[in-house]
C-alpha cells in the first residue's frame, strides 16, 4: 500500500498517457488514422478536380465547335458521313 501512496501521481500520469495514446476516440493512434484518411481524400479530390476540368473543357469544345461534335460522333458512336466507309478494328 505504501508503494501506491508514494508513486500515485506517477501511476496516474502513466495511466493517462496510456489512455490518451492508445485508447479512446481521441487517442494518438486514432489521430494518425484520421490524418492518413485526410491525405487520401485530398488526393481523391485533386484527381476529381482534374477530371472535372478535363470534362468541362471537352464540354465547352462541344458547345463551340461543330467539328468536335462530328469527331465525337465518329469516335464513340461509329457514325459516318454519306461518302465515308468505316472499318472497325478490334484488338
Amino acid at each position: 500500500m505504501a508503494f501506491f501512496s508514494i508513486y500515485r501521481y506517477i501511476i496516474v500520469v502513466a495511466l493517462a498517457v496510456i489512455f490518451l495514446g492508445f485508447v479512446g476516440e481521441n487517442s494518438y493512434l486514432a489521430h494518425l488514422q484520421h490524418q492518413s484518411t485526410i491525405k487520401e481524400l485530398k488526393r481523391e479530390i485533386a484527381k476529381n478536380r482534374e477530371q472535372y476540368n478535363n470534362d468541362t473543357e471537352q464540354l465547352n469544345e462541344l458547345y463551340n465547335s461543330l467539328e468536335a461534335i462530328r469527331r465525337v460522333a465518329r469516335e464513340r458512336y461509329f457514325m459516318k458521313a454519306a461518302d465515308e466507309d468505316i472499318f472497325i478494328i478490334e484488338e
